[in-house]
């Protein structure tokens, strides 16, 4: 099914009531390919026939369902993160990313992105040195399907990013972690590609972030 079918459909669903949750599934549906979005459907027994009800479906379970960042704890305007074990996970907090982006441009977005992850990470740096347990952290996100975003990580002192995968037994990632990430993302669904990039709290403190023209808060 193409892309901009279901992209079209998802804005004829744009209520003023659902316009957060159906902002949030056009983003989402910018993050995948043509290609895992059939594979999705495929699995899902998803026709055109059909198409309209899930989507609608989708949209209802984003108005009801809860904040995926409520136990999570904000840094700035962008990031927040949790605590699992000895490993800080950040995550994003927008949903509109593609509101944002159409708002700023592609170079504003990206200007601003990459500010809101220096601010981010200096801020870590500050949590890792008061807390000497915590060993490394991990960015994990399906949006690393971007490759902007991708560079921006790698260019602020991440690991290569590399796709979640159970069966990989070389990469940075323990099965347990890779388990609460995938569950995390999808529900227990594992479906969707979720991306992960690693620092070692020697290659964060390492770093210097300092120059971000981000305003703290």
């Amino acid at each position: 099914m193409n892309k901009d079918n279901v992209r079209e459909l998802l804005i004829n669903l744009k209520t003023f009531d659902n316009e957060n949750a159906v902002n949030y599934l056009l983003d989402k549906l910018d993050q995948v390919s043509s290609e895992e979005l059939n594979e999705l459907f495929e699995q899902k027994n998803i026709s055109e026939n059909n198409i309209k009800e899930f989507l609608q479906s989708l949209i209802e379970k984003n108005l009801t369902q809860e904040e995926t960042t409520e136990n999570f704890i904000g840094v700035n305007d962008w990031f927040c993160y949790g605590r699992t074990g000895d490993t800080i996970h950040m995550h994003l907090i927008p949903k509109d990313l593609r509101g944002v982006k159409k708002e700023l441009g592609d170079e504003g977005f990206y200007n601003l992105y990459k500010e809101q992850l220096k601010d981010f990470l200096s801020k870590m740096q500050a949590l890792f040195l008061e807390d000497p347990s915590i060993n490394s952290l991990f960015a994990v996100s399906p949006i690393f399907y971007n490759p902007n975003i991708t560079q921006v990580h790698e260019d602020l002192g991440f690991n290569k990013v590399v796709e979640v995968d159970l069966n990989n037994e070389n990469d940075n990632m323990s099965v347990e972690q890779k388990e609460y990430f995938l569950n995390m993302f999808n529900k227990g669904d594992n479906n969707k590609r979720v991306y992960y990039a690693k620092m070692t709290r020697e290659e964060l403190l390492e770093n210097d972030y300092s120059q971000s023209t981000y305003l703290k808060h």
